[in-house]
Order: structure tokens, then C-alpha cells, then sequence
């Protein structure tokens, strides 16, 4: 299987030019790889660096990283973080955790966050980075939720607050969001914040209360049939 990076450039992000050439052409040599895609780049300082979802085979899932001066031309450095083996037998590799993908790192508060996803859920963890051999450390970390949350991806907004944004996947039958026209959907912005053990808080981005209309509200009476009855006359209104 070959794997390669590219880029593409956009003066309006609706029309996308394609750099002819891949970036990254195709992993380390010398690694067996069970994947290579998903790259996340950041600047720091002058320097731009980029984290590959990757695993070795039959090893650990991991991230690779990369450094560039001008998104290029890019140098592997080694592993940003690895795994450990999951021990577990499956045809594709991110099934059993031995493959990561979907990778996310970022500063938040005095901590680092590397955010990834893998075995059908996204995980977090929060550590320090040592910006010398530009290696990270966790120290915390955790599920990120649960059920058919993944790939979440995060931005910062016009506040510098970290947003965080996630693909709700499709657990219907194919022939069911086949016939409604439409599979998965993007989750409600969160915003992300580390609290005093530098475990990772979310709340709904206080944007999304602006777009309430008409407004509903359940307050349990404790009564249960009553309690059932309500919740069966709340309808979303288009």
C-alpha cells in the first residue's frame, strides 16, 4: 500500500489548489507501518511541525513527527508519543488500538493536549511537551466521550478559546440513513479547558444558546407516568 502527504492551498477555502507533488512522498524508512494519514500541523516559533496517526505492525499505534520550515519541506524526527500494544488480533489495525489516527495536539493552559482515535473512540490525554527534544509526556488522561463519537478535531476561536469539534458516526442500519438521505453529523462546539488535576473539561460553546428559538424546557415532577407523558409531547420544532 502506498502512503504519501500532500497539501493544497485556498485563497477562500471553497476553491483548493493541489501542490503536484506529495510533501511527504512516504514513511520512514525502515518502519512497517499500519497507516500513515491524518497529518495535524502547528507552528511553533519559526518552526512548523506535524503529527502522522501511524502504528508499527504487530508493535504500538503512535505519532510521527515531522519538521518543517516553510510546509514543503518536511525532516521525520522520531515518534511525538507511542503506545503500547494492544495484544489484540484484527484485520484492520485501528479496530485494535494498534493503529491511531485522527491526532490532535495543542497547548492549553501550562499543559500540552494530544487527542486521538482509535478502536471506534477518541481519547485524550494532557502532559508536557519538551520543547528540547520535542518529546510529550502525559500525565493525565481519558476518554473523550462515549458512543459513536470520533475523529474530533479542534480550532481556536476569535477568543483564543480551543474548540472542539466531533463526528457523531452513523449506528443505524445502511438501508435506514440510506433511505433518509443523509449519514452522521458534526456534534455542538465544546469548548476545552483543563482543570486543577489537568483533567480535560468540556462545555457547549455559549454560541449555540443563540440559536434557540422555541425554547423547551422538561422539569421532572417525580412522578414517572406523568414524567413520560411530557417528555412524549416535546416536539422539535423546524
Amino acid at each position: 500500500k502506498t502512503y504519501s502527504v500532500g497539501i493544497a492551498t485556498s485563497p477562500d477555502l471553497t476553491h483548493w489548489t493541489k501542490v503536484p507533488q506529495a510533501v511527504i512522498p512516504a514513511p520512514p524508512p525502515g518502519l512497517d507501518v499500519t497507516g500513515f494519514r491524518d497529518p495535524a500541523p502547528w507552528r511553533q516559533g519559526d518552526v512548523w511541525y506535524t503529527a502522522i496517526g501511524s502504528g508499527i505492525r504487530g508493535e504500538v499505534g503512535d505519532f510521527l513527527l515531522y519538521r518543517s520550515s516553510d510546509l514543503r519541506h518536511w525532516d521525520y524526527l522520531h515518534p511525538l508519543y507511542q503506545g503500547s500494544a494492544s495484544g489484540q488480533a484484527a484485520a484492520n489495525p485501528v479496530d485494535s488500538g494498534d493503529m491511531w489516527e485522527c491526532p490532535d495536539f495543542f497547548p492549553l493552559g501550562d499543559r500540552h493536549v494530544l487527542i486521538h482515535s482509535t478502536g471506534g473512540k477518541a481519547y485524550w490525554q494532557s502532559g508536557l511537551l519538551d520543547t528540547k527534544t520535542m518529546l510529550f509526556h502525559p500525565q493525565r488522561s481519558g476518554l473523550l466521550d462515549n458512543g459513536a463519537y470520533y475523529a474530533p478535531k479542534t480550532q481556536l476561536d476569535a477568543h483564543d478559546r480551543r474548540i472542539l469539534w466531533g463526528w457523531i458516526q452513523e449506528r443505524r442500519p445502511e438501508k435506514d440513513y440510506s433511505a433518509a438521505g443523509w449519514a452522521g453529523v458534526m456534534s455542538l462546539p465544546r469548548v476545552l479547558t483543563l482543570d486543577a488535576n489537568n483533567d480535560l473539561q468540556m462545555e457547549i460553546a455559549p454560541q449555540v444558546e443563540t440559536l434557540r428559538e422555541a425554547e423547551q424546557r422538561f422539569r421532572p415532577t417525580g412522578n414517572e407516568t406523568e414524567d413520560r407523558q411530557k417528555l412524549a409531547g416535546l416536539q422539535i420544532q423546524n
